[in-house]
């Protein structure tokens, strides 16, 4: 499963077994694509808590920053 984080969490050491690591990407459209093929193809798993529409963007934003399991997906 792959999940994001801002920072390591504080609890991480009780768990040894979960591997934490900052990871950077330049995005162009061939990663783009390749990622969306994963996500399609049940590779790639993205953990979705909550739907908002767009106009509630900052409650979305205070929300991401009060962290919690999962991403807030905005959707026009």
């Amino acid at each position: 499963m792959y999940a994001s984080v801002v920072e390591v969490p504080q609890n991480a050491a009780r768990y040894p077994s979960v591997k934490v690591v900052h990871v950077f990407s330049k995005f162009d459209r061939k990663t783009l694509e390749f990622m969306a093929e994963a996500v399609r193809d049940g590779k790639l798993v993205i953990p979705i808590s909550r739907k908002l529409p767009l106009s509630e963007a900052a409650e979305a934003q205070a929300a991401a920053e009060k962290g919690g399991v999962g991403k807030i997906l905005l959707v026009a």
